[in-house]
């Protein structure tokens, strides 16, 4: 099987969102709207996280160039449901703990 690196496309935007927490809440909702307003609501921009525990998930992140699959489940109308996306709207995490220097020469959030 391949990774989700060889078989999807990053897609890059301007940096727009800055993320404090890169954990599966987030990741699952915040930033799967972010990719959902980029494919139907022209929204036009992508997450920079950041780490903000030094155990954190952002050499994962990174090492899948932001890319992950959500799967929702559930009920509409009265059937059962189950969704799988490919969120392509994560540009990366920045791990203050190990990567200070670096991070101050991230590309800067548009507004």
């Amino acid at each position: 099987m391949k990774s989700i690196v060889e078989s999807v496309k990053t897609v890059d935007r301007p940096i727009k969102v800055l993320q404090f927490g890169e954990g599966n809440f987030l990741r699952a909702f915040v930033d799967w709207i972010v990719d959902n307003l980029n494919e139907k609501g022209g929204f036009n921009g992508n997450v920079m996280m950041v780490q903000p525990l030094a155990n954190g998930m952002g050499n994962m992140i990174n090492d899948q160039k932001g890319l992950y699959t959500t799967c929702l489940r559930g009920i509409q109308n009265g059937s059962p449901v189950e969704e799988f996306r490919q969120i392509t709207s994560v540009a990366g995490c920045i791990n203050p703990y190990s990567d200070y220097e670096a991070s101050s020469h991230r590309p800067r959030i548009q507004t």
